[in-house]
């Protein structure tokens, strides 16, 4: 009798224990998922979740590498735009599909911002071709576009250089067409806050809308 009444004890003191575990396992479950849909504040910063943008968040935040390229203006430092939300893309003029449609959402998406918004992005086109797209041509490609799209080159030691501190892959692959060679290469567009911060990579199958609801997002952030 003695020894029912003891497993009876330790079968409740084990059922009590597994309750705790449980809720406690619950809790922090429902916490995450209200920091997943909400976010939530880190040494000053507001981090948003990835699921309030449409694509990847870096969390947090990291200090843009900076380059020195050359546009029709002169000598290019990504350190000019701070204050800006910056659009960084890797491409090249001769590129027949990726760089045409990318520049052409990207001008899609400006057009749904107001004219105060506009003000605040910049879209900045890095040329992987260094060989064909000398000053006037990358400038003219992305002007085609719009006006105020900037236009980056090098040599190719610099391009390599930017390249690599983005994690952009490219390499030429040489075809039967007029054009010689083709260039595959990365078709993210890389995201700078406003301080300068590499802080939201998007996929090259974005679409426009969704630029534009993520850059407005951008914009209102201090």
């Amino acid at each position: 009798m003695l020894l029912f009444r003891l497993k009876l004890e330790n079968n409740k003191i084990l059922m009590r224990k597994g309750i705790r575990i449980l809720l406690i396992t619950l809790l922090v479950l429902v916490s995450l998922a209200f920091l997943m849909f909400t976010g939530v504040v880190v040494a000053g910063f507001i981090i948003l979740p990835s699921s309030q943008f449409h694509g990847t968040w870096l969390s947090p935040p990291k200090p843009a590498a900076d380059f020195n390229l050359q546009s029709a203006a002169g000598m290019v430092h990504l350190a000019d735009f701070q204050g800006k939300v910056v659009m960084l893309y890797f491409g090249y003029t001769f590129c027949p599909d990726h760089c045409p449609l990318t520049l052409s959402k990207i001008k899609s998406a400006i057009s749904m911002l107001t004219v105060q918004e506009v003000n605040q992005v910049r879209f900045v086109m890095v040329s992987v071709d260094p060989e064909r797209d000398k000053i006037k041509k990358i400038t003219d490609y992305v002007h085609a576009f719009r006006s105020d799209f900037i236009g980056l080159t090098g040599t190719p030691s610099e391009i390599d250089d930017a390249a690599k501190k983005y994690g952009i892959y490219y390499k030429k692959n040489k075809t039967n067409s007029a054009a010689g060679y083709l260039i595959d290469h990365t078709t993210s567009i890389l995201v700078l806050d406003k301080q300068g911060r590499l802080c939201l990579i998007w996929p090259g199958t974005i679409e426009s809308s969704d630029i534009a609801s993520d850059l407005k997002i951008l914009i209102a952030k201090r």
